[in-house]
């Protein structure tokens, strides 16, 4: 038996649009178009400053699509460092 799984990975740029907007409800309908079962994100924020409005965008994320979120931060050194 075969059990089919689908895979995404986005880097969303902290949930801005070419448009240089931030709209998680944007990020979260591209990646429910997917259809995907794992969806692997990076450039992601936690509370990290005013780029993303201070949001656990992972969080955001998971509530949106109805889906668990395991987060590893890449990064951690505060918004104010640059």
């Amino acid at each position: 038996m075969t059990i089919g799984l689908r895979l995404a990975a986005f880097n969303i740029a902290h949930g801005r649009g070419s448009d240089r907007r931030v709209d998680l409800d944007r990020t979260a309908s591209a990646i429910r178009r997917t259809a995907a079962h794992v969806i692997c994100l990076q450039e992601v924020d936690r509370h990290f400053g005013e780029r993303s409005q201070h949001l656990d965008q992972a969080l955001e994320l998971s509530r949106a699509l109805d889906m668990q979120v395991v987060f590893g931060a890449s990064v951690t050194r505060s918004a104010k460092h640059g």
